[in-house]
Order: C-alpha cells, then sequence, then structure tokens
C-alpha cells in the first residue's frame, strides 16, 4: 500500500501522543513487561513512522518497564525446509556453505516489520544470540530477558519467552492475531515429549563462520487462532482496543501459555482411525475437489465441465481404493494412495475446513508414509496447487520437495524413503 492509500486511509494523523494515549487505554502502564507483535501498515499515517511506535512503548512502561520483541531471522535456515517459496533442490547446498553467519549486531529481521527492526537499531535495546529464533529487548530487565537462549527448545522455557513467562509478562497483538503470537510456542516444549528435528543455521564458531546441525521442535502455529478465540470466550483478562486504525489485544503471557499447553494436550488425546470408503462418500471427495479447484485453478483456461464429470467417473469407479479420515469416530477428510513400478501417488487428500490447523493434516499424511514404507516402497508424491500455501508447507514439513511445475497452477512434490 503506497503512503498516499495510507493517508486516504487514516481519519486523523497518529503522533506520538496519541499513540500513547492509545497505548495506556489497552491498559499499559508503568513498569509493565510487554512482549510486542505489531504491524505497522494496520495502524495508519503515524507522523515519525515506526520509530515514534517505539519510542511510545518505552515511554509508556518507563525506566521500570520493558519491552520485548521478536528479531527472528527466518532465513539463516536450512533451505530444504522452505515452503514460501521453496527453492529449486540444486540451490540448497551452495545456501548452506554461504549463508552468512548470524551476528547480533548485523543481521537485520526477517519478516518481522518495520516496528520489530526498528526496534532492534534503537538505542540500548539488546539481543539474544539465537541464529533463527532471536528476541531484542529495552528496558529494566533486558539483558535478564536475553541471557540465555539455547539453540534447542529454541521458544522454550530456557529462551528469552520463558523469563517473560516467569516474569509475568504481558503480550500485546497490535494489529496482528494470534497466529504472530510467539510464546504460545512455549507450549509447544511442555507437552509430552516433543518430535525433534534437525535444523541448521549459519554460526560463529571458536572465531569462524560454520554451518551448525542441531535439532530443535518443528514449531506450528496453524491452530493459534483457534486457541485465541478459545481463550477469550473462556477467559476475560484480554484487553480490546485500538492504536490508530489497527485492532489490538493484551492479554497475560503465562494464561495464554497454559490454555495452548491444556489445547495441545487434549487434541493430542484425540484419535485418528481408518475406514474404507463407499458410495456414500464420493459426494463429499467431490465436493472438497470441486472446492480446491475453483480456489486455485484457472477455470477460463480449462475444460472445466469436463475435468469434473471425470472426477464423479473416476471417483464412482474407484471409490473402494479411497479412505475416509475418522476423529472420535467422526468424519474428518479422505486420502487414497494409488501405486506403480515402486512408486506411489498420495491423491484425494483432504481434511474437512472445521478441523483443519490442528495438527490432524500432519497425523493423516504421515499415516499415508507409514502404509507407503510398509509396502518397500522408494519414492512417493503428490500434485499440488502451487498457490495451496497450506499443502506445500505441510508436505513440506514432511519431507517433500518440489520436483516439477505442472502448467502455471500445478506442481509435483515428491519425498525419496530412505530405509536403514
Amino acid at each position: 500500500m503506497s503512503e498516499f492509500d495510507i493517508i486516504k486511509k487514516t481519519k486523523f494523523p497518529n503522533t506520538i501522543h496519541t499513540i500513547k494515549r492509545d497505548l495506556i487505554n489497552l491498559g499499559l502502564k508503568e513498569g509493565d513487561i510487554v512482549l510486542v507483535h505489531s504491524s505497522m501498515s494496520k495502524i495508519g499515517w503515524v507522523c515519525g513512522d515506526e520509530l515514534t511506535i517505539v519510542q511510545a512503548l518505552l515511554d509508556v512502561v518507563g525506566q521500570n518497564g520493558t519491552i520485548v520483541m521478536p528479531a527472528h531471522t527466518g532465513g539463516n535456515t536450512n533451505p530444504d525446509s522452505w515452503s514460501h517459496p521453496p527453492v529449486p533442490e540444486t540451490w540448497r547446498e551452495p545456501i548452506r556453505r554461504t549463508m552468512p553467519e548470524y551476528s547480533i549486531n548485523n543481521t537485520p529481521t526477517r519478516g518481522m516489520g518495520k516496528i520489530a527492526e526498528c526496534f532492534r537499531n534503537y538505542e540500548g535495546t539488546v539481543r539474544s544470540n539465537h541464529p533463527q529464533f532471536s528476541f531484542c529487548a529495552n528496558g529494566r530487565y533486558k539483558n535478564e530477558i536475553v541471557e540465555k537462549h539455547d539453540l534447542t527448545y529454541a521458544l522454550g522455557m530456557n529462551s528469552p519467552l520463558g523469563k517473560l513467562f516467569e516474569l509475568n509478562a504481558k503480550v500485546l497483538l497490535l494489529g496482528v492475531g494470534y497466529s504472530n503470537c510467539t510464546c504460545m510456542h512455549v507450549a509447544e516444549t511442555l507437552v509430552g515429549k516433543p518430535n525433534l528435528v534437525k535444523k541448521g543455521s549459519a554460526i560463529n564458531l571458536n572465531g569462524n563462520r560454520e554451518w551448525v546441525w542441531y535439532d530443535d521442535i518443528d514449531y506450528n502455529s496453524d491452530c493459534f487462532d483457534e486457541i485465541g478465540m478459545l481463550y477469550e470466550k473462556k477467559h476475560n483478562d484480554v484487553v480490546y482496543g485500538h492504536v490508530g486504525g489497527a485492532n489490538c489485544r493484551v492479554l497475560n503471557l503465562k494464561n495464554i501459555v497454559n490454555f495452548t499447553k491444556d489445547f495441545l494436550e487434549e487434541n493430542n488425546n484425540l484419535n485418528l482411525s481408518y475406514k474404507k470408503c463407499d458410495t456414500e462418500d464420493e459426494l463429499y471427495i467431490y465436493k472438497e475437489f470441486k472446492n480446491k479447484l475453483d480456489l486455485y485453478e484457472d477455470v477460463q483456461k480449462i475444460e472445466y465441465e469436463k475435468v469434473l464429470n471425470w472426477k464423479k467417473e473416476n471417483l464412482h469407479s474407484e471409490i473402494s481404493d479411497c479412505t475416509k479420515i475418522l476423529c472420535n469416530g467422526k468424519y474428518i477428510g479422505y486420502f487414497s494412495i494409488n501405486e506403480e513400478n515402486k512408486k506411489a501417488e498420495i491423491d484425494n487428500f483432504f481434511i474437512s475446513e472445521e478441523y483443519q490447523n490442528r495438527g490432524f493434516a500432519r497425523k493423516a499424511l504421515n499415516h499415508c508414509l507409514d502404509i507407503i514404507m510398509q509396502k518397500n516402497i522408494s519414492m512417493v508424491y503428490s500434485y499440488v496447487f502451487t498457490k495451496d500455501e497450506r499443502q506445500i508447507e505441510l508436505y513440506t514439513k514432511c519431507g517433500f520437495v518440489v520436483r516439477e511445475f505442472i502448467g502455471d497452477n500445478r506442481c509435483v512434490m515428491s519425498k525419496k524413503i530412505q530405509y536403514n
């Protein structure tokens, strides 16, 4: 959005005085410790831009308070896991070999927004030393918050988030939703025995730039918006308001972490089961297919009705090859596995909308992979719409890579299965 468009959408100029007033109306006060997630574009036109927001936050909490913001550097990660967008497989080793090492002082934030980047450079701000999930802090407790940041469980209790948990900090969601609420990841480290995955970053080790591998959780915020909405229904401690034109929430960090932990434990206890489909499932799968086609395909460039008729006929003749996914006995999705020449295709993979963003798609996809591995198949693939970012991310997290693009709107994602 251009500055002219921002001005047109702003009723009154936002100044440091109006921003401080809005923050105080949200309940922020002298001495508060606040984790801030923000979107500058949602606020509207601001006299002094993001610098005004940073100064207003620090002024409101005062010398006895502390402001903390994420300073993540998602580019300094293993490119095998990149999905927005993925990069060709041949690029990945050169990326690992040449990625600049993480520097507390010099490495810019990535995807954190203008306010967080301004805060990183603000006089007196300090930063933790994690190469991917660093945090910045300024104020009374800044050094205590950032001094310890483990490489593994980077968003756990031995991180700045854990210190904020102990200090009973607040969270300010300034123009963003719960999917940006990083502290909720702490709950993932507290539930059962988390599954660790191999991660990597470029760091300075003993004076030399090196690519270092380490284990951590495959953090997932897909269900955070749903958790946040449930939290608001059951708790009355969320303060709503505005900073300029941005919708905002202020809530207690410890409370939302504990609520998220309870939610994840409950959902982890929900059992998925699988049952062969019959004729009554044809219509459901057809509707799911049509919805995706309408969402992600350029229907003007294909023989739309012909494609839909083909799908109907295909489902009618092959419905017994499809499997329905059940959660505690209730239908939530489908998949089918087609085998040929030591290769397997995962097809008709759907999770119904009300069960998305809760980890069920990952469980179901891993179930598919278990079936395929039992048959000693060495390659599995699936056709995915290139605009279906959620599905691309899901497959990427399960080890698939983009192998080939089909026209403008589809790609083939595949995974080589290694056997010991």
